[in-house]
């Protein structure tokens, strides 16, 4: 494992150049009913994505504790680091061996989640990065449903692609605090109609805009209500997100 490509403050990573243009972004925020306002997720964008990478999405600066123990109980990172928002690290090579991972990641006087990952080549991509106050683990291409309202809930949570084909349709039970994952949700480009439905609580029905498989979103149920996050930077140019996924 090399050692990790330090982000300056404005998200991109310290080197001469890069080889590929990353498209992941930040994670806005927006009630369902409708846009919240002005964001407080740093706007920033991560480029290019390494094997493994660890930072802030939030605009806060957060103090992290991460590991990662492979399938065979080796400790491949145990780092804890100071990052200004938008800051990360991108670790290249970072796999020694395919299989279930475990990721440990806690911010400083904030929550605290461990996470079984599925490593299927050791060029897969795995982010774990907080944005004030939530925390995320994903891979390209993933959606996260999340629970952070202090308790035990079941969330009905459904996809449809631009076509009108059903994408995801699932009841996640949570019995605490939470997220489930579920992948290659986005194949295509376009809008997305993604509805949730809290037993006993809130519900709604929002769109995300997907520029393909590289596109990562989430809904977080927080003080009883459900907030999105979306990666903004796609919006700009969808040609270029498509043409970057098909390479």
């Amino acid at each position: 494992m090399e050692r990790p490509l330090r982000s300056d403050e404005t998200g991109q990573p310290r080197r001469s150049s890069t080889s590929r243009r990353a498209l992941l972004a930040s994670l806005g925020t927006a009630t369902v009913s409708g846009l919240a306002g002005c964001s407080s997720i740093a706007e920033t964008v991560w480029n290019p994505l390494e094997t493994f990478n660890v930072g802030n999405h939030g605009d806060e600066t957060a103090t992290v504790s991460t590991s990662v123990v492979s399938p065979g109980g080796d400790e491949l990172l145990a780092e804890t680091t100071t990052y200004d928002g938008g800051e990360w690290d991108g670790y290249e090579g970072f796999w020694e061996r395919t299989g279930e991972h475990t990721i440990s990641f806690e911010v400083e006087g904030g929550r605290r989640m461990t996470d079984d990952v599925p490593v299927n080549s050791l060029d897969d991509q795995w982010v774990v990065t907080t944005a004030n106050g939530w925390l995320f683990v994903y891979s390209p291409g993933d959606f996260l449903l999340t629970n952070y309202d202090d308790g035990s809930t079941t969330i009905d949570v459904r996809i449809e692609d631009p076509d009108g084909e059903t994408r995801l349709d699932e009841r996640v039970e949570f019995e605490e605090d939470g997220f489930a994952r579920f992948s290659n949700i986005w194949e295509q480009s376009g809008d997305h109609v993604v509805t949730v439905d809290a037993e006993g609580g809130p519900s709604g029905t929002e769109t995300m805009r997907s520029a393909g498989t590289i596109y990562v979103n989430a809904m977080v149920l927080e003080n009883d209500e459900f907030v999105m996050g979306w990666d903004e930077s796609v919006l700009e140019d969808d040609e270029s997100a498509m043409g970057w996924n098909a390479r």
